[in-house]
């Protein structure tokens, strides 16, 4: 478009607009940004009358316009007014972009030293439950094999409500079903090991906790439709695991804890990295657990401040993760997971602390798959279908948790899903 050679009469025109409106009305077919631009300019520099000479150049004008108007090299050109514009708009953008992340980062680091003050203030002043009498380790006679079991518990989502007429009857979830479900998982796992695997000999049980243990805060219609707010789904987490990390004690000579942190943990909406484990209310509850079992005498923890942690269990080694970091592919995960399991495993082995097997979360639907030589293994929930799962990916899994077996020599050996369907 043909630059405007401007007169004395335009520019008092253009001048006189205040609005977009006004601007289009004097000068259509222009762009708003150019002549915005020129305002600008003309503001600054006002048309030198014609008796004046030119400023810098010594000689008078006759036709009444001013020495800058007519001057190629100082008009702004439109296309360039524009791009100056998107240019504007961009700066304006990124900077609120920068605000809004410094502002997440203070919330985060606030929230961060608020939980951390939570988790001293509990240890400082929540009593410690009476320990319970645990069983005294005796050697296997010959014939019977001895091996470690594990566990896995997460997903559990206390506090989270499904309604079974919402979901036609597939589904039902509330606190107290999920009360029963556990104690079912617990009952279910020591009658494992004590009858149906009586050529067996347990000395120690691993207990997993792989997160998302209350239903938590972050989406709107959890948090509408709970059946309690965050605070005692905590209390109850507390409770209800106690009483289940109890019964375990009584049960077997040796009870090892390790805990991971899951998204429904988490104390905002937003995803974050920085403090993922610490500031999160899975971290909250196993800290709360740790010391509410102090006094326990076979029973050891382990709550690390990562997200993810390895353990070794007899002489095999998993990646515990919930899997809230892996992405899936048609709700099912496993193309996901096993680009994950082989990043993850070259991440820790150039670190220096490879592992063996993965043991993840989070999908909801329970499942052991072999990469190479070793394992990947999917726990199952405690709540299985829910009005989201049926309607997004018309999946409806029965509440399990899973069971697994490692013997010295022979790896992983028994596997087993638990079904708490019944129980509740």
């Amino acid at each position: 478009m043909d630059r405007i050679k401007w007169t004395p009469d335009q520019i008092d025109r253009l001048l006189a607009c205040d609005t977009n409106e006004e601007l289009l009305a004097a000068f259509p077919g222009r762009a708003i940004p150019y002549l915005r631009a020129q305002q600008r300019k003309f503001r600054i520099v006002r048309p030198v009358p014609s008796s004046t000479p030119a400023k810098g150049t010594g000689r008078s004008r006759t036709d009444g316009s001013s020495a800058l108007a007519d001057d190629p090299d100082e008009e702004l050109d439109e296309a360039e007014a524009v791009e100056e514009s998107r240019k504007d708009r961009e700066i304006s953008r990124l900077k609120g972009e920068v605000t809004r992340l410094r502002r997440l980062y203070t919330v985060q680091t606030k929230e961060s030293a608020g939980v951390e003050a939570m988790v001293q203030a509990i240890r400082d002043t929540l009593p410690t439950m009476k320990p319970v009498r645990a069983p005294r380790y005796t050697a296997p006679p010959a014939g019977v094999e001895e091996e470690s079991l594990v566990q896995l518990l997460g997903d559990l989502h206390i506090g989270e409500v499904v309604d079974p007429q919402q979901t036609a009857g597939m589904s039902a979830f509330s606190v107290e079903i999920a009360r029963e479900r556990i104690r079912h998982t617990v009952d279910t796992a020591i009658s494992i090991a004590h009858s149906k695997l009586s050529n067996y000999r347990f000395r120690k049980l691993y207990v997993f906790l792989l997160g998302d243990l209350v239903s938590g805060i972050i989406h709107d219609e959890l948090r509408a439709n709970d059946e309690v707010g965050i605070i005692e789904q905590c209390l109850l987490a507390v409770e209800i695991l106690a009483e289940a990390i109890l019964k375990f004690c009584q049960a077997f000579p040796e009870v090892h804890v390790t805990s991971v942190v899951g998204n429904h943990g988490r104390v905002t909406e937003e995803k974050y990295f920085k403090g993922k484990a610490t500031n999160n209310y899975d971290y909250l509850i196993a800290k709360m657990l740790e010391k509410l079992l102090a006094d326990q005498p076979n029973l050891t923890w382990n709550i690390p401040k990562s997200f993810f942690t390895v353990e070794t269990v007899e002489n095999e080694s998993f990646l515990l993760l919930h899997g809230d970091v892996v992405k899936s592919w048609m709700g099912i995960p496993f193309y996901g997971l096993q680009r994950a399991y082989l990043k993850w495993r070259a991440l820790h082995a150039d670190y220096g602390f490879p592992f063996k097997h993965m043991v993840v979360g989070h999908y909801h639907n329970p499942n052991m798959m072999s990469i190479i030589r070793y394992k990947l293994i999917i726990n199952g929930c405690i709540k299985g279908g829910d009005e989201y799962s049926i309607g997004a990916i018309a999946a409806a899994c029965d509440p399990s948790q899973t069971l697994f077996g490692v013997h010295p020599r022979k790896g992983i050996t028994h596997y087993w899903e638990i079904n708490s369907a019944e129980a509740a």
